[in-house]
Parts: C-alpha cells; structure tokens; sequence
C-alpha cells in the first residue's frame, strides 16, 4: 500500500510545529510584502517558504509574547537565555520552539497546575500579583477551620503535658488517678494496675 502524498505529510510534520499560526502579510507599495510581526520584506513567491522558517516562528513566538497572545500568555522571556522562556505557572523553564512549548502546555503537570488555579478561581480564592491567594470576605468558614485546628494543637499540647506530669509523678510514686482527664476536661477514674516488673523497670 503505498501512503498518498497528503498521508506523508500530516505524519512527517512536528506535533505542535503550528502552534501559532500562518504570519499575516501587508502589501507595499514596491510589490513586496511586509510580515506583520516581525517586520521582514519578502516577495510573494517566498512567502511560503518564509512562514516555514526558524527565523519566522521564533518572531511569532516573540510578537506572541509582547501582546500576551494565548497560548503564551502564560510564558515570559527567561532572564538568562535569549532561546528560552519560563512559564509562569508550573516555573518550568521551556525551548523557545513551537514544539516544545505545544508538549509543555499539554503536559502533566501543566495541566494539573491550571485545573487547580481554575479551581481556586472558582472557590473565591483569587491570585494577586504576588503570586499569594486572598480569600474573599465570603469564606468565613476557612477562618473557623482554622480556628478549630488551633484549639485542637492546643487540647493535644496540654493532654501530652498532662500525659507528662503523670508519668513523672507515676515515676516518684505519687498517686495520679485525679489527674487524668478526657478530651473534653471531664475526669476519669484510671485503674492502675501496676505489675512488679513495670516496678522494677522504674527502679522503686
């Protein structure tokens, strides 16, 4: 079976390769064109090959992040590479080609990392430009959770020291069945039943 022509070439292009689209052209008075975005003259014979050119996708990708086009809208320019940008939600540092930046948003991670910012913008959680979330006024019931995980660490705290004393007290023979008490504050009455060699482990 031999593959058509039209086959060869949907399998031999790049996943991602045009991620951005054709360049839009503006006709001169000289009978040339002029690229839109990046600002190169060609003549109309070229411009297909040109629209297919490194030099061309990387001046897309360039008038793309200026303007905050989407999909780059959430990529910025890494300060310490010219042939390299830093997305802005995962922190991920990406190669400035189409391909890679197409296999970047439809990561993994990518993916994960904007469901949960939709899910935080949908919950009322709302980004500020510092990158912390401020709750609205309306999540009053985050507040109260907070509150009671407070006093929970506080009731655990003071039942260990509690557990504590007891122990130390237990250690030096003093009676400690008054000093246990329940979660809640209610006393409760303890059976110690003390066998001779918890005695002897002790040293009494």
């Amino acid at each position: 079976m031999a593959a058509t022509e039209e086959e060869m070439t949907t399998t031999t292009e790049k996943e991602g390769a045009n991620l951005l689209g054709k360049p839009k052209y503006k006709k001169l008075e000289n009978g040339r064109f002029r690229c839109v975005q990046t600002g190169h003259e060609l003549l109309e014979k070229d411009k297909e090959v040109y629209s297919e050119s490194k030099r061309c996708r990387l001046g897309l990708i360039d008038h793309a992040l200026s303007n905050s086009k989407p999909p780059l809208n959430l990529f910025e320019q890494d300060p310490s590479s010219r042939s390299k940008l830093v997305c802005k939600l995962t922190g991920d540092t990406v190669n400035k080609t189409e391909e890679h930046i197409w296999k970047h948003i439809n990561g993994r991670r990518f993916l994960n990392k904007l469901e949960e910012k939709e899910r935080d913008r949908e919950s009322g959680c709302v980004p500020e430009e510092g990158g912390e979330t401020v709750a609205k006024e309306e999540d009053g019931v985050k507040e109260a959770k907070k509150k009671n995980k407070k006093k929970k660490k506080k009731k655990k705290k003071n039942k260990k020291e509690k557990k504590k004393e007891s122990d130390e007290k237990e250690e030096n023979g003093e009676d400690v069945t008054d000093e246990v008490g329940h979660e809640n504050g209610e006393d409760i009455e303890e059976n110690l039943t003390l066998d001779a060699t918890r005695w002897r482990e002790v040293g009494l």
